[in-house]
């Protein structure tokens, strides 16, 4: 299994197939075992790297988790990036992942060319927003996704939720924004998805449309079914659209 090192963290990630890159970036209280059928779909003609975050997954622990949580994850994938010496590629984000990818091609630019933000929370949490993710975890402990979360990260599950949400606790109470940097310097095209039904993101449609219009070339996709985040609860459709999108079939 391979790992590489970023601020004395060992940081576990899977690599697969061939062609040309294709990062994807799982989200909050989950790991790339998220994407293991995603893996097996797109490394049939691209090289996917998909990350376990630092406190998640296979890789080391942090405590507490960083307030610019989404901010250092983009760090870690560009240094993996970096590390691998991947000139050009395309991400993949989800939830979380969705603004990790942001925050990742506002520091390179260059090197990103297209970008799916799937099931984006915006650029701001409320403390509404997360006392009701705060509750729905808490009663998703006593659920089989407790089985789920036990299986990627291991024993200690349960302290590596509270992290994450404590986390979020403390970037809505301090009104810190998800995304730092200029947006319009993303010189790719951006595609957000979305369900309008997504039960762990309110107003996606004002979210999303916010980054959107900072953004030079932008589309907004949001659909009518589905839930948190789209781009399992509708995987064969964000496939479909997703593959489009990255052959440059949808502008």
């Amino acid at each position: 299994m391979p790992f590489f090192e970023y601020d004395s963290l060992k940081v576990f990630y899977r690599i697969e197939g061939s062609g040309k890159p294709l990062l994807l970036l799982h989200g909050n209280t989950v790991s790339s075992e998220m994407f293991s059928q995603d893996i097996t779909f797109f490394s049939k003609n691209r090289l996917v790297i998909a990350i376990d975050s630092p406190g998640f997954g296979k890789s080391d622990r942090l405590s507490p988790l960083r307030d610019d949580f989404w901010y250092y994850n983009s760090q870690v994938a560009l240094s993996l990036c970096q590390a691998l010496k991947l000139s050009h590629f395309d991400i993949i984000g989800t939830s979380g992942g969705s603004t990790v990818a942001l925050n990742l091609a506002m520091q390179g630019p260059s090197l990103v060319d297209h970008i799916i933000a799937d099931s984006s929370p915006g650029n701001h949490l409320t403390q509404n927003e997360v006392s009701a993710i705060k509750a729905g975890r808490e009663h998703s402990k006593k659920t089989p996704m407790s089985n789920y979360w036990k299986s990627i990260h291991g024993p200690d599950w349960e302290r590596v939720i509270d992290l994450d949400t404590e986390m979020l606790i403390r970037v809505a109470g301090n009104k810190l924004p998800l995304l730092i940097g200029d947006l319009s310097i993303i010189s790719g095209p951006v595609l957000f998805t979305g369900s309008l039904r997504d039960e762990a993101i309110s107003h996606i449609e004002e979210k999303v449309s916010e980054i959107a219009l900072q953004i030079k070339k932008s589309l907004v996709l949001l659909f009518p079914n589905g839930y948190h985040p789209f781009l399992i609860s509708r995987n064969k459709e964000f496939r479909q659209i997703a593959m489009k999108f990255l052959n440059d079939d949808l502008f």
